[in-house]
């Protein structure tokens, strides 16, 4: 059975009225929101590859790891294969407007697709890809599900 590894970043604000919010993108044939990341590169470490697909996801480099939230294993019908990812909260470099679009590059399968980006809080939750939504608890990101 093949293994796909991923990185993805948990990008988290605070904004204007206090309240913490999560970065999410949706495209073409998504099942939910989901987050900036994707598959590593054979022998690229989980930050390495993270710096990556932001860069060509949303144009930011070298964004900050605030912490690690964790490794999940799991298996992926739609793929055929066992996934280990990677998940970490991160600050974004730049600030942003509520919503907005960005045209992914580099060499991957969704080069050239438009992401359509926007900041969620704590009551969309919910519209979270089931799979992408493991540490997205208020155990491993307390910020965002604090009462204001």
């Amino acid at each position: 059975m093949k293994l796909k590894r991923k990185a993805f970043g948990l990008f988290i604000r605070q904004a204007e009225d206090g309240v913490w919010e999560l970065l999410t993108l949706t495209f073409p044939d998504a099942d939910g929101l989901r987050f900036p990341g994707g598959n590593l590169e054979k022998d690229e470490m989980p930050e390495e590859g993270l710096f990556r697909e932001i860069e060509e996801e949303l144009g930011w480099q070298q964004p900050r790891i605030l912490r690690k939230l964790g490794e999940h294993h799991y298996f992926k019908p739609f793929i055929m294969a066992n996934v280990e990812r990677h998940d970490f909260l991160m600050a974004p470099p730049v600030e942003t407007p509520q919503a907005w679009q960005y045209q992914v590059t580099g060499e991957g399968n969704d080069a050239g697709e438009v992401f359509t980006y926007r900041w969620i809080r704590a009551d969309e939750v919910d519209k979270i890809s089931d799979e992408l939504r493991t540490f997205v608890t208020a155990e491993h990101i307390p910020e965002l599900f604090a009462e204001k």
